[in-house]
């Protein structure tokens, strides 16, 4: 389980790349990161890796021992197994075919009691997974923050 709770996340000197995030992962879901280019899709993997630290909020990961980060072929992740499963454009670059394996794939992987979280810009890959994070709906307001809550829980 991983759950995220008041996430922001700004390199230093930058503005804000989102704010207020909030959700929580079960295992065996499959959730896709969007938004626009430069909106911290791939930062916020690596938040939930452990390898960046937030601006602020909290990442709670429980009974996760071993995280993936796949670039573009998720194919691998089948052997390492792990807890949580990153994926970074899998389709980038991809026919349409390929494309429709890729996220066939990775609902498999889910299926195997993996937490899968997917940053794509392809709607096929979006909408191949259980639920939908659009950075775009956490990026600061000019004048104020959004003050949105993400109730994405998976059942």
């Amino acid at each position: 389980r991983v759950a995220v709770e008041g996430l922001a996340h700004r390199f230093e000197g930058t503005d804000l790349l989102f704010e207020n995030l909030s959700f929580v992962a079960e295992p065996g879901a499959t959730i896709a990161i969007c938004g626009p280019s430069g909106c911290g899709k791939s930062t916020l993997l690596s938040i939930l890796a452990g390898w960046e630290q937030p601006y602020a909020g909290t990442v709670t990961r429980e009974d996760v021992d071993r995280v993936g980060w796949v670039f573009q072929n998720p194919y691998g992740a089948v052997c390492s197994r792990p807890s949580m499963l990153l994926v970074d454009e899998p389709t980038a670059q991809l026919d349409t075919r390929t494309s429709h394996s890729v996220s066939h794939v990775l609902g498999n992987l889910a299926g195997q009691g993996m937490i899968v979280l997917v940053a794509t810009h392809d709607p096929d890959t979006r909408n191949a997974c259980d639920r939908v994070i659009d950075l775009a709906d956490y990026a600061p307001q000019v004048g104020g923050s959004t003050a949105q809550l993400a109730n994405i829980a998976v059942p």
